[in-house]
C-alpha cells in the first residue's frame, strides 16, 4: 500500500494575533478534530526565523524556533488535510508532500526497483521512518531500542531516534512530551538510511518488529549523494 508524507513548516511564534495561542497547536487540534490520520509535531533545536536570524532553543530568550509537522497517509487523505489546513497556516509556512510513500507494516511488502543503469544501483537509497509511542516494547525491550540494535546487526548504522514534541495517531488520543513527567507516552520517530539493494533484507528482518510499532512505518526512495566512512558496512 502506498500513501504520501506531508511535511509542514511552521515557526513557534506564529499565530494568528497577539494574544492568540501558536498556529501550529489550532492545526494539530483542527486535524484532530477533523479525524486525520495523525499528525507529530517535531521542535527544532535551532533554525532561521522567518526574518533570517539564527534562533536557538536554549537561548536565555523567547526563540522563535522552527518546527515540523508531520502526516502520514493515503494519498486522498493528504490532499484532504491540505485542503482543510490551507486557510490557517501563515505566509511564512511551507508544505511539502512526498509521493510513492509504502506503508511497510503491510504483511508482503516487497521493494521493487527496476535500475537502468549501474549508477542507478549506486546512488539509490531508501528512507525507513517508524512512528511509535516510548512505552511500545518488543519481547519486554523498548521497541525503538530494539530497533537500533536489529538495524546495528544489519550494518545500518546510519539511524537516529527523534522524540517528538506532540502527536496522535490511529488511536486518536493526543499526546504530548512534558520534560518533568515519567511518562512513557511520549512520540518517538525512529529513521534510517540503506541502499536500495539491502532495503528487502531489512524489511524482513525488522518485520516482526515494526508490527509492534503503535504508529505507522513507512519508507520511500531517494538519492544518497554520499555515506561517508560510517554510512553502512557490509
Amino acid at each position: 500500500m502506498t500513501g504520501s508524507l506531508l511535511r509542514i513548516r511552521l515557526y513557534e511564534f506564529d499565530q494568528r494575533s497577539w494574544h492568540s495561542r501558536a498556529i501550529y497547536s489550532d492545526v494539530v487540534k483542527h486535524l484532530w478534530q477533523q479525524g486525520a490520520p495523525g499528525v507529530t509535531v517535531f521542535h527544532d533545536n535551532e533554525g532561521y526565523d522567518s526574518h533570517g536570524k539564527l534562533q536557538r532553543l536554549d537561548s536565555d530568550y523567547m526563540a522563535d524556533v522552527p518546527m515540523t509537522l508531520e502526516v502520514y497517509g493515503l494519498s486522498e487523505e493528504v490532499q484532504e488535510v491540505c485542503r482543510e489546513i490551507d486557510s490557517i497556516l501563515p505566509k511564512t509556512s511551507r508544505v511539502f508532500v512526498i509521493s510513492n510513500v509504502l506503508n511497510v507494516k503491510e504483511a508482503n511488502v516487497r521493494m521493487q526497483s527496476t535500475p537502468n543503469t549501474a549508477q542507478w544501483e549506486k546512488d539509490t537509497g531508501y528512507v525507513l521512518r517508524v512512528y511509535m509511542k516510548e512505552s511500545d516494547q518488543y519481547h519486554h525491550v523498548p521497541l525503538y531500542e530494539a530497533l537500533l540494535l536489529e538495524l546495528k546487526k544489519l550494518g545500518i548504522l546510519w539511524v537516529d531516534v527523534q522524540r517528538a514534541l506532540e502527536g496522535f495517531g490511529a488511536d486518536h488520543v493526543l499526546r504530548k512530551t512534558a520534560w518533568l513527567s515519567f511518562s512513557s507516552q511520549a512520540p518517538l520517530v525512529l529513521e534510517a538510511t540503506c541502499k536500495a539493494d539491502s532495503a528487502g533484507v531489512i524489511l524482513d528482518s525488522i518485520h516482526p518488529l515494526l508490527a509492534q510499532a503503535s504508529g505507522p512505518a513507512v519508507m520511500f526512495q531517494g538519492s544518497i549523494l554520499s555515506l561517508g566512512g560510517g554510512g553502512q558496512r557490509r
